[in-house]
């Protein structure tokens, strides 16, 4: 019995030790480990703050001027169904005590994929950046990521940059052939390394988050002069989530627009571009700022995007309003895999426990990572049909909440 205990023991720390080993964008990303009675009285809902922002007033003498109204916005992170690994093992399998631990590395592999894997679906998904080329990845391709972030008053040194395989090749391709890189290109043409990009810290990553091609939506246009006031809470006192709105558009093909898809407002340079301006400084870019489609109700009339057009106040995030019959225009021509770069504070990942006793029958044990992942093992031993059944398993709550720090890289959009 203490043999097959110590076996149980390792095979647990071998379980925690990968689930660590196995995490890469979560290790990137703010997380916390939510007290079990909080989340169980915020109904498994957390309400994060969004970072604040100011406007000025200029002269000596301010007295006459209003003052700034204080908006505290929060975003909901949901905490989501378990996620588990199940299985069983017979008597005769749990002799061999390498086949337990390698199970049990197995289950700490998957799940940490499921936690990553949300993370960089959540953050795609919500991204407000987009760069696009019609030919491959490109080193100055990534740069142009960087160029982004400048413009938007964001900093880039404090950001990190993952690429899909397909394009991560691409650019060591393209990186290989600049004889001027020296040692980098050698490595990118031997290895297929590639330094960071830009301020970027740069990563290669197995997540194949796709961006859909766009549908025939030709000549689609805005329906009606449209803003978005930020504002704390609804009349009921609940939080309103400030990252999206609803936005009104016409045109013979509206029923073909779906979520994933990008576009832009206004044609560039004119006095109705709906341009991203610099997050501090409010300076127009004069960059046309690209939107999400989040939802598209049925008639196809009526989106729900992201960000929020915003063209006034502390939160202002474009130079004008959307204004009526304003060109639509959507830039996803072919379906790619998305690579990321955001900044850590723009993506949440939140941790939370639940209870499973400990004198009701199935063993139980728990423990917390390096990376402050809380994880659960129970196992019970059945002695008439000789088997014992695991279950591992994790629970979490995983958000894009500041999505205007998050951006995607689209190469061959052709």
């Amino acid at each position: 019995m203490t043999a097959s205990l110590k076996t149980l023991d390792i095979m647990f720390e071998n379980f925690v030790e990968e689930y660590d080993a196995m995490c890469v964008l979560s290790k990137m990303v703010d997380k916390e480990t939510i007290d079990p009675q909080r989340s169980e009285r915020g109904n498994d809902v957390l309400y994060v703050r969004q970072n604040f922002q100011a406007t000025t007033v200029a002269g000596h003498d301010i007295s006459a001027e209003s003052d700034m109204t204080v908006i505290s916005r929060a975003v909901p992170l949901v905490f989501s169904s378990p996620q588990n690994v199940r299985y069983s093992m017979t008597s005769r399998e749990m002799r061999d005590e390498l086949v337990m631990e390698k199970q049990g590395k197995a289950a700490a592999q998957r799940l940490a994929a499921v936690v990553d894997t949300t993370l960089y679906n959540r953050a795609v998904d919500r991204a407000t950046i987009a760069v696009v080329a019609a030919g491959a990845f490109t080193w100055n391709l990534g740069q142009s990521a960087e160029t982004a972030f400048i413009q938007r008053g964001i900093v880039a040194s404090q950001g990190r940059m993952l690429l899909n395989a397909t394009d991560y090749q691409a650019v060591a391709a393209d990186l290989g052939g600049k004889a001027y890189m020296a040692d980098w290109s050698k490595d990118a043409y031997e290895r297929s390394r590639v330094p960071g990009i830009g301020g970027f810290d740069t990563y290669r990553t197995d997540n194949l988050r796709s961006v859909a091609v766009r549908g025939t939506v030709t000549g689609t246009t805005v329906n009606g002069a449209q803003s978005f006031t930020p504002v704390g809470r609804d009349a009921n006192g609940v939080p309103v989530d400030n990252r999206q709105m609803t936005l009104t558009v016409a045109g013979a093909n509206v029923a073909n627009i779906k979520a994933g898809d990008i576009f832009t407002i206004g044609t560039a340079g004119s006095a109705n571009a709906v341009d991203a301006v610099h997050m501090v400084t409010k300076e127009d870019t004069n960059v046309l700022q690209t939107f999400r489609v989040l939802a598209v109700a049925s008639s196809g009339v009526t989106l729900t995007i992201t960000p929020a057009i915003v063209a006034t106040g502390p939160y202002q995030n474009v130079s004008v309003s959307a204004g009526d019959s304003a060109a639509v225009t959507f830039i996803n021509a072919s379906t790619r895999p998305a690579n990321l770069f955001f900044t850590g504070d723009s993506i949440q990942l939140k941790y939370s426990r639940l209870h499973f006793p400990t004198d009701q029958g199935p063993k139980v044990m728990t423990a917390t990572t390096e990376n402050g992942a809380p994880l659960t093992m129970s196992y019970s031993f059945n002695h008439m049909t000789a088997t014992t059944q695991f279950r591992f398993h994790t629970y979490f709550a995983a958000e894009a909440v500041d999505p205007e720090k998050i951006g995607i890289i689209l190469a061959n959009q052709s």
